[in-house]
């Protein structure tokens, strides 16, 4: 069955999506021993790397089928205006959710750049 690009991101996206609200419903759980926090990490920990596999599925798939396109490496530029950038701070307010939405989209936007080397502040 041959799918279109869009049928193909669309799919990957939702499918992104779906995977992080599993790990938002999983962490919204407090785990009642050391044992279940454990677990919970590792659950965690495998969905992360699904989305992580799909990310790349996505760009594999992109860079398929448009051979023209250009790849960038633009990780010292990230890490110039990170420099420059103010320090986020996050109120008691904002949700897991939102907090896990800017955390996988940063992956993403580091993912599809095609950088091999993660950028500093990923790493802090």
């Amino acid at each position: 069955m041959s799918s279109t690009l869009l049928e193909v991101t669309r799919a990957s996206h939702e499918e992104i999506e779906r995977l992080e609200r599993v790990i938002v419903k999983d962490l919204q759980t407090e785990p009642a021993t050391n044992k279940d926090r454990l677990y919970q990490s590792h659950r965690v920990r495998n969905v992360i790397e699904r989305i992580i596999d799909t990310t790349h599925r996505l760009t594999r798939e992109y860079h398929r089928r448009n051979l023209g396109a250009r790849v960038l490496d633009t990780s010292d530029e990230y890490e110039q205006l990170l420099k420059h950038e103010q320090p986020i701070t996050f109120s008691g307010e904002v949700s897991a959710f939102t907090i896990l939405a800017i955390i996988c989209a940063c992956i993403c936007i580091w993912m599809t750049c095609g950088s091999t080397s993660v950028p500093k502040s990923f790493r802090e």
